[in-house]
């Protein structure tokens, strides 16, 4: 094994320690009955059973959270995983789990506010799991010294001063998730709701965190003390026979409606760049098919691998938005 590649590896497992948090993401935690379990951002029986397909004598699916390496690519390949590692997160306990999304679980998709909620719900919970794990992490006297040594003491204390600014903006979208929740009322957001007639080759779930939106206006920066955060939450989900996409975007979050509301307003073709692009910009939380990746060529695969794990550091700096030159959207990648 290289050297970079053992130092990483050691890197990666004093990360997971140092931020695993385990606690029920439901706001009323006198309820919780059961283990903190290893909960599924995209629903394993029925969602991720669509895309999952034999992969060297096991059913497994690929995302970008694993991948090999190689002395000339920060990405070389993705590494098969089974679907009940994929996507998961210990952010509910046994019971509310099953009682949250037993409506999304049990029943088609209806369009209803209710559905759209509980799916951008479930969306948002993982990406604030996430991100209280990685604010964990940096604050975690051993982790630090690695992270001292690898980036200087004044980047680490820039960065945790940026995710305390962040953790209140989460907290604050928590709160009104919450009461959602508590009320029965789920009209506090805006959506874009689309059916690709086919199943798309994907499925995403998380928070968005654009630099700019597509007509230029700044959505984001890791400015600290005047942080701006727009976070339009994104959910991809393949059916039996089609796949829905919901954009949703808190009603006081001016930006992230905008951001939708351009989405939605484009053409076909257009629309289906921004959705991909989106996709490889600032999706953490992408499942992918093997059906789709394997026979893709080395030079299409180079290309998204290239795109997502560089991320054109330019594009931040130049406030310019990000466009893919791939589209997940061909018919011809959907699965059949």
């Amino acid at each position: 094994m290289m050297d970079s590649e053992r130092l990483q590896n050691e890197i990666n497992k004093f990360y997971k320690d140092a931020a695993r948090i385990k606690e029920c993401f439901h706001h009323k935690k006198d309820e919780c009955k059961g283990k903190i379990k290893q909960a599924h951002s995209i629903q394993k029986n029925g969602k991720l059973s669509v895309l999952e397909s034999d992969v060297n004598g096991n059913m497994s699916v690929y995302t970008f959270a694993n991948a090999t390496q190689s002395f000339t690519n920060i990405m070389e390949d993705l590494i098969p995983i089974g679907k009940k590692e994929a996507s998961t997160f210990y952010g509910f306990c046994d019971f509310h789990d099953s009682k949250l999304f037993s409506k999304i679980e049990n029943n088609l998709f209806d369009h209803s506010d209710e559905h759209l909620f509980l799916h951008s719900y479930r969306s948002f919970a993982h990406s604030y799991h996430v991100k209280n794990e990685e604010i964990k992490a940096w604050n975690d006297d051993k982790y630090q010294q690695i992270l001292l040594a690898t980036y200087g003491e004044q980047a680490v204390e820039i960065k945790k001063k940026q995710f305390a600014a962040l953790n209140g903006h989460l907290v604050t979208r928590k709160k009104i998730l919450d009461d959602s929740i508590e009320n029965g009322e789920f009209s506090n957001m805006n959506y874009l709701i689309y059916e690709f007639c086919g199943i798309v080759p994907l499925a995403v779930s998380g928070l968005i965190t654009p630099n700019v939106s597509f007509s230029g206006e700044l959505m984001n920066n890791s400015d600290y003390e005047n942080l701006i955060v727009s976070q339009p939450i994104f959910t991809l989900l393949p059916e039996k026979d089609h796949s829905i996409l919901i954009l949703a975007a808190f009603n006081f979050d001016t930006a992230s409606t905008k951001f939708i509301d351009d989405i939605n307003s484009m053409p076909k073709f257009k629309f289906e760049k921004a959705i991909s692009s989106i996709i490889i910009d600032s999706c953490q939380n992408t499942i992918i098919s093997p059906k789709f990746w394997d026979k893709l060529s080395i030079k299409e695969k180079r290309l998204i691998l290239d795109e997502y794990s560089n991320k054109s550091m330019v594009y931040l700096s130049e406030r310019k938005v990000f466009w893919s030159q791939f589209n997940f959207f061909k018919q011809k990648y959907f699965i059949k």
